[in-house]
């Protein structure tokens, strides 16, 4: 299969609300992608039996990113990060 580089003016990344809102708003067509996983079965379902969506899938290791905005003032403190950090439920992220 041949590669081809995307050509994209530019990427808008908007977060949205909820599972609902982000299925409306790729069916309008107002988002062109959404990223969902597996807690968002019924989305995924009503989506494969669309004929104007594509589902594209894949196994992947479960891991999660968390992402700290560094440039806000409160972030510089290390203190700060580590308590984002120690709030997390790992053992919860970790349940199936």
């Amino acid at each position: 299969m041949e590669q081809r580089q995307a050509a994209l003016d530019r990427v808008v990344l908007r977060p949205l609300p909820d599972s609902q809102s982000r299925f409306a708003s790729l069916k309008s067509g107002e988002t062109d992608l959404v990223w969902v996983d597996e807690f968002e079965a019924d989305n995924i379902v009503r989506a494969k039996k669309d004929p104007t969506l594509q589902v594209l899938s894949y196994a992947g290791s479960g891991a999660a990113v968390n992402a700290i905005n560094t440039r806000c003032r409160r972030s510089h403190d290390m203190r700060v990060r580590q308590a984002l950090v120690m709030a997390l439920d790992r053992k919860k992220m970790s349940e199936p």
